[in-house]
C-alpha cells in the first residue's frame, strides 16, 4: 500500500547473526545466544558458503534507535519466523512471502534491540504451508524489505485503494480508512492527484472509514504501451496523510476473452520465480529490473508469479514499464490431506486478504490465483476452490479469479468455480512414458485443441482460456535434436507460442520458465538435473538460450522456425 514509506525508518543492510540447527527460539532462550556472525537484510542465509542448504533456524539482531508507538513492516521471510524487541515476543511469521506488519509501544526514545528468527525447516505435515514436493526450494531468510516508523497515536491512515469505476469517463472510487485515539469523530479531508486538489469534504468532515466517488477528465489510462501512473495523496490534518500510485484501467471478461480498458488483450508471457541462485528469494531490485527489462525486450506483456506473492518493488516495475501480472498465493500440487487441514485452509483465507490488500493499487495485477495444481479432481478440493473463488470475488470484484490446473478434463471438478480456465499442459515433454524422442508439432496442437474444446463447452463458453505453463528442460551442450537439447525446447516453446497467437479463443500463454530456478534437493529431483527446474528460456543467471532467442524474433515480427 506504501502507506506512510515516506516516514519509515529502513532497517536494511548488515545485520548480526546466528544459526542454530534447532527450531524458532523463545524469548528465554534469546537471552542465551551469541551472535559471531552477519548476513544481510533482505538475504537468504542458506545461500552463503557458511550455511549453503542448511536446514535449520537463522537469528537476525540489529540496534534500532526509535521510540513511541511504531509500526514495524516485514515485507515476506520464509519459512516461519518470530520477532522479539528488546527480549519479549512481539508477534509470529507464520506465512511464507507475507507482508506483515507489527504496531506496538517502543519504550523510550533510545536505541532497542531488533531480532527476527526465521526457520527453513519443513514439517511435511498437512498444515504445512510448504511441503517437501514442491518445485521450489525453500530458502530460509528475511527475503524481503523491513523498516519501523513511529506513529501519530491521535490519526493516521491504515488503507487507501482507487478503484477504477469508469474508464471513459474516468470515474474512479477511493477508499480509505483512519485509526488514532480521535478516529471516532469526522475530519475534514482533502484528496489530490497529481497535486490538484479534486475533493474535499468539508466543514461536515469524513468518518474513520468510507469512500467517495470523483471524476478526472482528461487523465490518462494505463495501458501496456502507455503505462500512465498518477499520484493520489490523502490528508486530514498535517499529521496524517497518505500517499500511492495508481492507474486508471480496467480489468474485465467480455464474450470468453480477458479485456483491458474495453479492447480484448492477448496475454503472452512467462512465469516467473522471483528467486535467484546466488540471492534465494532476497532477490536485489537491480536484478528483478533487469528481469523485467529482459522479459519485455522479448516481447512479452504478461508474467505469471510463480508461486507465492511477488514483491512490492516487482510489481511496482511492472507499473512502470507496462508488463500485466498474475498474483497467486502460495501452493503447489496440494492434496486432499492439506485440503481437509484447518490450520492450512485459514492460513489460505489469510494470504488471500493479504495478496488483495497488497495488491490493489498495482494496475499491473489482472488475475488473482491460488493453489497451483492442486488437486482438483477430488472432491475435498470443491468446496475449498469454490470458497477462495468467492473470497477474492468479495475481496475485490474488479479482478478475474482462478486457479491453474493440471488434471485431465474428464475428471476437472472445480473449473466451474472460476472466471479463468487456466491449463497447466506439457506435450512433447510429460507425455506417454516420457520417452519422445523427436520434436512433433502435430502433438503441440492437438493438446492445444482438446483443451480448447473442453473450454468451449457450454458451460465453460463465457470463461475466458489461457495456458499458464508449457514447455520443455534443457541441458547446455546436449547435441541439436535430443530432447534435452536448446533446439527442441526452442521447437515447443515457438509453436505453442505461434498457436495460441492464432487462436481467437485463447486469451494467452505463459511460457514455463523464465529463468531455470532451483528446486528440491530429493530422490524427487531425478527429472531435474542439477536440482534445477530447466525449463528456463534463460538460464539462472540470465544467459539467453535458444528459445529466449527464437520467441523474440516470433514476438518482434523476424524470422521463426517456421519460415526459416
Amino acid at each position: 500500500m506504501n502507506l506512510g514509506k515516506q516516514e519509515q525508518l529502513d532497517l536494511n543492510g548488515v545485520w548480526s547473526f546466528v544459526f542454530r540447527e534447532e527450531g524458532l527460539p523463545s524469548a528465554a532462550e534469546l537471552a542465551q545466544l551469541d551472535y559471531p556472525q552477519m548476513e544481510t537484510v533482505p538475504g537468504c542465509f542458506d545461500t552463503s558458503s557458511v550455511h549453503r542448504f542448511a536446514r535449520g533456524c537463522g537469528v537476525y539482531r540489529r540496534e534500532v534507535f526509535i521510540g513511541g508507538l511504531c509500526r514495524l513492516n516485514i515485507g515476506g521471510i520464509g519459512v516461519r519466523g518470530r520477532v522479539f524487541w528488546d527480549g519479549r515476543t512481539l508477534g509470529e511469521l507464520p506465512i511464507p512471502f507475507e507482508d506483515e506488519e507489527f504496531v506496538f509501544e517502543a519504550g523510550d526514545e533510545k536505541a532497542h534491540t531488533l531480532v527476527i528468527a526465521v526457520d527453513n525447516r519443513i514439517d511435511g505435515s498437512d498444515d504445512s504451508l510448504w511441503a517437501p514436493y514442491y518445485d521450489f526450494y525453500s530458502h530460509g531468510g528475511i527475503y524481503r524489505d523491513v523498516s519501523i516508523g513511529r506513529l501519530d497515536r491521535e490519526l493516521r491512515f491504515v488503507d487507501c485503494r482507487v478503484t477504477t469505476l469508469d474508464e471513459r469517463t474516468r470515474t474512479v472510487r477511493i477508499d480509505y480508512e483512519l485509526e488514532g485515539e480521535k478516529a471516532g469523530v469526522s475530519h475534514p479531508l482533502e484528496c489530490r492527484v497529481d497535486g490538484r486538489l479534486i475533493y474535499a469534504s468539508g466543514d461536515g468532515g469524513m468518518p474513520a472509514r468510507g469512500n467517495f466517488t470523483v471524476n478526472l477528465p482528461g487523465a490518462a489510462l494505463w495501458s501496456v504501451d502507455h503505462p500512465v501512473l498518477h499520484t493520489l495523496e490523502l490528508s486530514c490534518n498535517p499529521a496524517a496523510k497518505t500517499f500511492c500510485a495508481f492507474g486508471i484501467r480496467r480489468v474485465a471478461l467480455q464474450n470468453g476473452r480477458i479485456t483491458l480498458n474495453g479492447e480484448a488483450v492477448k496475454l503472452i508471457g512467462v512465469n516467473r520465480h522471483d528467486a535467484h541462485p546466488d540471492f534465494g528469494y532476497a532477490v536485489p531490485v537491480a536484478t528483478v529490473l533487469h528481469d523485467l527489462m529482459q522479459i519485455k525486450a522479448m516481447g512479452a506483456n504478461f508474467i505469471r508469479g510463480s508461486h507465492y506473492p511477488q514483491s512490492e518493488s516487482m510489481l511496482a516495475l511492472c507499473d512502470r514499464l507496462g508488463l500485466l501480472v498474475w498474483e497467486e498465493t502460495l501452493g503447489w500440487g496440494n492434496n486432499p490431506g492439506s485440503l481437509k487441514s484447518r490450520k492450512f485452509l485459514d492460513a489460505q483465507d489469510c494470504m488471500a486478504r493479504h495478496l488483495v490488500r497488497k495488491s490493489w493499487n498495482h494496475p499491473s495485477v489482472i488475475l488473482h490465483g491460488f493453489l497451483n495444481e492442486v488437486y482438483s479432481d477430488c472432491e475435498e478440493a470443491e468446496p475449498v476452490v469454490r470458497h477462495l473463488a468467492e473470497l477474492f470475488r468479495e475481496l475485490n470484484p474488479s479482478i478475474p479469479v482462478s486457479f491453474a490446473t493440471c488434471r485431465a478434463e474428464e475428471t476437472e471438478r472445480c473449473v466451474k468455480f472460476v472466471d479463468v480456465i487456466a491449463y497447466n499442459v506439457y506435450p512433447g515433454w510429460y507425455v506417454g512414458d516420457f520417452l519422445a524422442e523427436e520434436f512433433r508439432p502435430e502433438d503441440i496442437a492437438a493438446r492445444l485443441a482438446q483443451v480448447r474444446s473442453y473450454a468451449n463447452l457450454p458451460e465453460n463458453r463465457e470463461k475466458a482460456l489461457l495456458i499458464t505453463e508449457i514447455g520443455a528442460s534443457t541441458i547446455a551442450g546436449a547435441e541439436p535434436g535430443d530432447r534435452w537439447s536448446e533446439e527442441y525446447q526452442a521447437d515447443v516453446d515457438e509453436e505453442a507460442v505461434r498457436l495460441v497467437m492464432q487462436d481467437d479463443r485463447y486469451s494467452g500463454i505463459a511460457i514455463w520458465l523464465f529463468a531455470d530456478s532451483r528446486t528440491f534437493r530429493t530422490k524427487g529431483a531425478v527429472m531435474r538435473p542439477r536440482c534445477f527446474n530447466n525449463k528456463g528460456i534463460v538460464t539462472e543467471h540470465r544467459i539467453p538460450k535458444q528459445a529466449y532467442r527464437r520467441l523474440t524474433m516470433l514476438l518482434r515480427g523476424g524470422k521463426n522456425r517456421k519460415e526459416s
